[in-house]
C-alpha cells in the first residue's frame, strides 16, 4: 500500500489515531462495566463514531476533520495492528499434533463451514428468483450466490482471538481449536471470494494465484522457522530482544502485505509468520513475539474506526429486517448448529460442543472486510450490506452472554462451584 504524506499528513494522521483509539477504549470500558467482552465495545465505538459525527455535525465536518488521505494512513495502521496482534496469537495457538487433537480441529472446521456455507448458497440462489430487487447488486448470479455463501461462513479470527484473551480462554483446548479452525477456514474462505470475484470479473486467474501464493506463503514459513531454530541467530535474540522484536515486527508487515498484493488476506500472512517462530518455555523469540502482538492488540481498534466511516458514514440504504431475520437465522444455525456437530463428532463432550458452537459463530473484523469488498466490487447493494453487517454485530456481541449461559448451566447440573476460563471476567 503506497502512502505519500507530507509531515503535517503524519501529525494528523497520529491525532485522528489517538483520538479514536481513546473513544474504543471508551467503548470498551463501558462494554465491562455492562458485563460484556471488552472487544464489543471497541467494534461498536469504532464502527459508530464516524456515523455519530456525520450525524452530529455532517459530512462537510467529518470529511474535513478525516480527509481521505488522512483515513488511508489510518487503514493502514489498523492493518499493521491486526498483522502484529496475530503473529502473537498464532504462535500461542500450538495446539497438541496427536490424531484426537487433529481430528477434533478438523471435524470443527468442517462442522462450522460447510453447512453455512451451503445454507448461504442455497439463499443466495433462493434471492435470485424470489428476493427482493434491492438485495443484490450488479454482479452475474453465481458471483453473488458465491459471495452469500462465503459472507455467511465466516469466522472473525481477530475479534474471535481478543475474546479469548479478555476470557482467559486462550490456552483452553476449546479455544486453541476453535482458533485453529477459525484460521483453516478463513484462508478457505478467501479462496472462494477469489472464484467470486473472478466470476465477477469473467475471470478465474485471480484463483490460481491465490492458490500459488498459499503455497508460496506456507514453504516461506517453513524456511523462516528453520532459519530461527539456527543456535547462533537464538542466541543472538536472547541478546537483543527489543532489536528482534523490530525484526518480527517489520517481517510479519512485510509478509502481510505482500500476500495481501497477491489477492490473499493480511490475516493469512500475520498468521503464517507467528506459526513460524519457534515456541517453548525456553524459545528466545517468545519475549519480542509478546511484545510485538502487545502493540498490534492496541493498534486493532483503528480498522473498525475506518471501516465505520468508509461504509456505515456513507451508506444512506434502508435496513431490510426480513433480510437481517433471514441471516441471522442461517447464520446461527449454520455456524453454532454445525460448530456443535463438527465438536460432538470430534468427541468433545456437550459442553464443550456448544461452547465450541458459539466461538465459531463469532464474526465482526473479518466479516467486514469481505463485505466491504462485495460493496465495492458491485456484488452486495447498500441493503444487503446494511442486513449481513447487522447480523455480524448481533451473533459477535451475543457470544460472551452464550458462553457465560453455557457455563451457568453446566454448574447447576455439574459438581457445585465447577467453572469454566469462558465465565471468568475480561481483563482490565
Amino acid at each position: 500500500m503506497a502512502i505519500d504524506m507530507t509531515p503535517l499528513d503524519i501529525l494528523l494522521v497520529a491525532v485522528a489515531a489517538a483520538v479514536f483509539l481513546a473513544a474504543a477504549a471508551g467503548g470498551g470500558a463501558l462494554a465491562r462495566g455492562l458485563r460484556q467482552d471488552a472487544v464489543i465495545g471497541e467494534i461498536l465505538a469504532g464502527l459508530l463514531v464516524g456515523p455519530v459525527v456525520l450525524w452530529l455535525a455532517g459530512p462537510g465536518f467529518l470529511h474535513g476533520t478525516v480527509p481521505s488521505h488522512v483515513l488511508l494512513g489510518l487503514k493502514w495502521l489498523g492493518e499493521v495492528g491486526l498483522t502484529l496482534f496475530l503473529v502473537g496469537v498464532a504462535h500461542e495457538m500450538r495446539f497438541d499434533r496427536s490424531g484426537p487433537q487433529r481430528r477434533a480441529v478438523g471435524w470443527l472446521t468442517a462442522g462450522s463451514f460447510v453447512p453455512p456455507l451451503l445454507l448461504g448458497g442455497l439463499y443466495g440462489e433462493w434471492l435470485l428468483h424470489h428476493g427482493p430487487a434491492n438485495a443484490r447488486g450488479s454482479a452475474p448470479g453465481l458471483a453473488f450466490v458465491l459471495f452469500v455463501a462465503v459472507a455467511t461462513s465466516i469466522t472473525a479470527v481477530p475479534v474471535l482471538a481478543r475474546l479469548l484473551s479478555d476470557r482467559r480462554m486462550s490456552h483452553s483446548p476449546v479455544g486453541r481449536q476453535a482458533l485453529a479452525a477459525a484460521i483453516f477456514q478463513d484462508s478457505a474462505g478467501w479462496l472462494v471470494l477469489s472464484i467470486a470475484l473472478g466470476v465477477n470479473s469473467g475471470s478465474v486467474a485471480g484463483f490460481v494465484q491465490d492458490m500459488l501464493v498459499l503455497v508460496g506463503g506456507v514453504a516461506v514459513a517453513f524456511a523462516l522457522r528453520w532459519l530461527l531454530k539456527v543456535e547462533r541467530l537464538a542466541a543472538w535474540g536472547v541478546r537483543n530482544t527489543t532489536v528482534t522484536a523490530v525484526v518480527i515486527a517489520v517481517i510479519a508487515v512485510v509478509v502481510a502485505f505482500t500476500v495481501q498484493q497477491f489477492g490473499l488476506t493480511s490475516i493469512f500472512g500475520g498468521a503464517l509468520v507467528g506459526l513460524a517462530v519457534p515456541r517453548g518455555e525456553r524459545s528466545p523469540w517468545t519475549r519480542p513475539v509478546e511484545a510485538v502482538s502487545g502493540v498490534g492488540r492496541r493498534m486493532v481498534p483503528l480498522f473498525f474506526v475506518v471501516s465505520g466511516i468508509t461504509v456505515f458514514a456513507s451508506s444512506t440504504s434502508a435496513v431490510s429486517w426480513p433480510l437481517v431475520l433471514a441471516l441471522l437465522l442461517l447464520g446461527v444455525l449454520g455456524k453454532a448448529g454445525g460448530g456443535y456437530l463438527g465438536a460432538r463428532l470430534g468427541r468433545a463432550d456437550r459442553w464443550d460442543s456448544a461452547r465450541s458452537g458459539v466461538l465459531m459463530n463469532t464474526r465482526g473484523l473479518t466479516e467486514f472486510v469481505v463485505l466491504q469488498i462485495g460493496f465495492t466490487n458491485g456484488i452486495l447493494t447498500g441493503t444487503f450490506f446494511l442486513a449481513f453487517a447487522i447480523m455480524a454485530l448481533v451473533t459477535t456481541a451475543s457470544t460472551g452472554p452464550a458462553l457465560s449461559l453455557i457455563t451457568r448451566l453446566q454448574t447447576r447440573r455439574g459438581p457445585v462451584g465447577l467453572l469454566h476460563p469462558a465465565d471468568l471476567p475480561g481483563k482490565p
